[in-house]
């Protein structure tokens, strides 16, 4: 009788053990695809500019017809691109207020999006950006665009030298940033004039990562003069020969009668 107790015992186990949970496991891909800042995503150009075109027209089409399952309609949505080696999209978390047909229309439109390469000590990785899609009223009408954010914002300005042996200067002169510079007709109008302060954070390749402005006149002037020297390319500043970050500020000036843009070097530090 025992022997049977034992059996029925180890008989009912071994049913226990082929039951199957009803308890689904999600698998979290964030240990998977590495999570880059916003400041690599520029310096490595994973969303070549070409593709940012392409996106913005595309995210335009679709939402600007989309329906939310919510009532109200939200001003963002947070996509998640999971993008392999190949600067592919492999997989893509979608928010939960957009219904599944729309989903479906965006996401044949990932297909064609082509990113860059993320490489981390000369080896290629798996790689995800979370993108923003926004909602932009203009004086012309509404329209979604995409963004990764605030550029620069993550970048820790503790790795940008304020001084160093050999300092950036902007390739073409200053006329380089005089040719971006347009006066405000606002501040035209109401006689403003003045000098803005930009201060302007240039990495090892001489592209301006983020420029903020220390200083303003307001009128539309402010961010006139930081966009202009967000375009500009810049030799990079040296320190013992090597090309590193470096921070500069760029003072922009107002005048009337023309516009001038000028750059004052702090001395290097010995």
């Amino acid at each position: 009788m025992k022997k049977l107790i034992l059996v029925l015992v180890a008989t009912i186990a071994l049913f226990a053990c082929e039951e199957k949970s009803k308890i689904e496991i999600i698998k979290n891909y964030d240990s998977e695809y590495h999570e880059v800042t916003t400041y690599k995503i520029l310096t490595q150009n994973l969303i070549p500019a070409e593709t940012k075109k392409q996106m913005n027209l595309e995210v335009n089409e679709i939402f600007s017809k989309t329906k939310c399952e919510f009532q109200s309609k939200p001003e963002n949505y947070l996509y998640k691109l999971f993008i392999g080696q190949d600067g592919e999209i492999e997989k893509v978390e979608v928010p939960v207020s957009m219904n599944e047909s729309e989903n479906t229309s965006f996401l044949n439109k990932m297909n064609n999006w082509k990113f860059g390469k993320y490489v981390e000590d000369g080896k290629a990785l798996d790689y995800q950006i979370t993108i923003t899609i926004m909602k932009v009223t203009r004086k012309d009408g509404t329209t979604f665009a995409t963004t990764i954010g605030n550029e620069g914002d993550l970048i820790d300005e503790k790795v940008f030298f304020v001084a160093v042996e050999e300092m950036p200067s902007p390739i073409g002169g200053i006329a380089a940033i005089q040719k971006n510079i347009t006066y405000p007709e606002i501040a035209k109008r109401a006689g403003i004039q003045g000098r803005v302060y930009v201060k302007a954070f240039i990495d090892s390749t001489g592209t301006v990562v983020k420029a903020e402005v220390l200083k303003g006149i307001g009128a539309g002037c402010d961010e006139v003069a930081a966009s202009a020297v967000k375009k500009v390319k810049f030799t990079p500043g040296k320190q013992r020969g090597k090309a590193v970050n470096v921070q500069v500020t760029v003072p922009i000036l107002f005048k009337l009668d023309d516009t001038v843009s000028e750059i004052k070097k702090p001395k290097a530090k010995d």
